[in-house]
């Protein structure tokens, strides 16, 4: 059986066509060449000529790939966390994409992990520092003041495309 899928991301659309098992063995390569020519494109949000009928979420540097609703619990489950540093990824895509935070603070982040009971062990406050350094020593946060963190630009447009 043929499955047909089409990718847009702003000005760049794909579309592609193929066996269900071809499309489920290369669709995460495909999404990740997207991105990365999306990325790569430098276009910002604003650049498609005013064609995104799909309602992106439209803050500057976002893929404008669509709506993300859900609580903290919700986008881990959808993001597949197993880890402290998973559930920091899921409480600060939270905040940036439900919340419309630009930064977060220590605290924010931590009541939004914890509001993920599912996922949530004591441990991940016990680890909370050791987790952000290492999240901004890889490059999947920064940290513009202290105490104070946000996605980094690949790490959200990533997320924006895991969420949507």
């Amino acid at each position: 059986m043929s499955s047909k899928i089409r990718i847009k991301m702003g000005p760049i659309e794909v579309e592609c066509e193929g066996t269900e098992a071809f499309l489920k063995d290369e669709l995460p390569d495909l999404l990740s060449t997207v991105s990365n020519l999306y990325k790569e494109s430098k276009i910002g949000v604003g650049d498609n000529g005013g064609d995104d009928p799909g309602g992106g979420t439209g803050g500057p540097g976002q893929a404008g790939v669509g709506k993300i609703e859900g609580t903290t619990g919700t986008i881990a489950a959808k993001l597949q966390a197993k880890s402290g540093s998973d559930l920091i990824l899921a409480a600060c895509a939270h905040l940036t994409f439900v919340a419309k935070q630009k930064t977060s603070t220590r605290q924010q982040i931590i009541d939004q992990m914890k509001s993920a009971t599912g996922y949530y062990k004591k441990s991940h406050s016990n680890n909370l520092s050791k987790n952000l350094l290492g999240l901004v020593q890889g490059g999947k946060l920064i940290e513009p003041s202290s105490g104070s963190y946000a996605l980094n630009a690949p790490t959200r447009t990533d997320l924006e495309i895991r969420l949507a």
